[in-house]
């Protein structure tokens, strides 16, 4: 069985402070079965500078337009890869380590349509996290489960299931739930794969309800859920959101006494 090659697409705009650390977990991998695809919104910083210093001549791609968005850009990305397997890197997160690459080509059955993994989750003030990937067969109905970075899926399949812009904050969830609500087949690598630097109240509370009416989208026109069931979820969705805000109002030393799994859910 053949490895392939992997499209690593990075999407960035205005990052020259993180792009190098995306770049340099790239370069430290054991294979080289892979191009990078940068993606640029046309920065007004250093970030075409620091991407063109460190993309591989004759291999990999560097792009710099303007876009209509994070996902317009992905799908720019998807449309220039040429790997047989396809990942979203965003500007600032790294591979877990190095040998990603290779365990994931590892993984690449050819009954298998995509892998995914666990992720590591960078606060901004200063803890390490680690997010356990969901098993998208079973919980894909009731949220995003996994990390996109995290996802390495074959091109032909991401091609036929593209981000669509309609959703501004769910586009990556509405891809992955069409992929399984055709009958994708995926294989799960209990490790981290990707190390994200995230500040955990990055989305609004605005943009976090626009989410959930997103995936109230996602749940009846993808997954083609009942009304009920989708209207339930919604609903809880929105408890969810309005504790998660409560839990992020509360002050250091109360909220880490909280016991560790309602901490999570702020993540």
């Amino acid at each position: 069985m053949s490895t392939p090659f992997f499209s690593i697409i990075t999407v960035v705009y205005n990052a020259e402070d993180v792009l190098e650390g995306t770049a340099r977990s790239l370069m430290e991998q054991s294979t080289t079965d892979y191009e990078w695809i940068v993606v640029d919104g046309a920065s007004k910083d250093a970030t075409l500078d620091i991407a063109r210093r460190f993309a591989v001549e004759g291999r990999d791609t560097v792009v710099s337009e303007p876009d209509r968005g994070v996902y317009d850009a992905m799908n720019k990305g998807l449309r220039l890869a040429q790997g047989e397997v396809v990942q979203f890197l965003n500007a600032g997160d790294r591979l877990a380590n190095a040998e990603v690459l290779a365990h994931v080509a590892a993984a690449f059955g050819e009954d298998v349509d995509a892998v995914y993994g666990d992720t590591i989750l960078e606060l901004a003030d200063g803890r390490v996290v680690t997010r356990v990937a969901f098993d998208p067969q079973t919980h894909i109905h009731r949220r995003m489960p996994i990390s996109h970075q995290s996802l390495f899926t074959r091109r032909a399949l991401q091609l036929q299931h593209p981000f669509d812009l309609s959703f501004r904050i769910a586009a990556d969830y509405a891809s992955l739930a069409a992929m399984v609500h055709a009958g994708a087949r995926l294989a799960y690598i209990a490790e981290p794969l990707n190390i994200n630097t995230i500040v955990p109240d990055a989305i609004s509370i605005s943009g976090k309800t626009r989410s959930a009416a997103e995936d109230f989208a996602i749940h009846r026109t993808i997954l083609e859920r009942p009304l009920a069931e989708a209207l339930v979820t919604y609903l809880r969705k929105r408890v969810v959101i309005l504790g998660v805000s409560v839990l992020q109002a509360l002050p250091a030393p109360v909220f880490d006494r909280l016991p560790a799994k309602i901490r999570k859910r702020v993540y």
